[in-house]
């Protein structure tokens, strides 16, 4: 379930946002069910993932570093669904 490319990890490290878009093709879709099954709620899941993405892109070193990068993304976006609501992340 991890990256297939064993360059992604260093081009989303040096902030390549080709990188970065082929990381959300491969793993956006799993991180929306996570946060779906977690949230019960779709716009809150799809706020989830646009701030896991968001936060990559800020700060891209930290998740090329991690040693499963899909199990990264997903626990990311299963901590942004349990705090997300109490940032005013609420809409209908």
């Amino acid at each position: 379930m991890d990256d297939p490319d064993p360059d992604l990890r260093r081009r989303l490290a040096a902030g390549d946002r080709a990188a970065l878009a082929a990381l959300y093709e491969l793993h956006g879709a799993m991180c929306y069910r996570a946060a779906l099954v977690t949230t019960g709620s779709s716009s809150l899941a799809e706020d989830a993932v646009q701030e896991v993405f968001m936060r990559i892109a800020r700060d891209p070193a930290r998740p090329a570093a991690a040693s499963n990068l899909a199990g990264y993304l997903l626990r990311m976006a299963q901590n942004l669904c349990q705090i997300l609501p109490s940032l005013g992340h609420r809409r209908m």
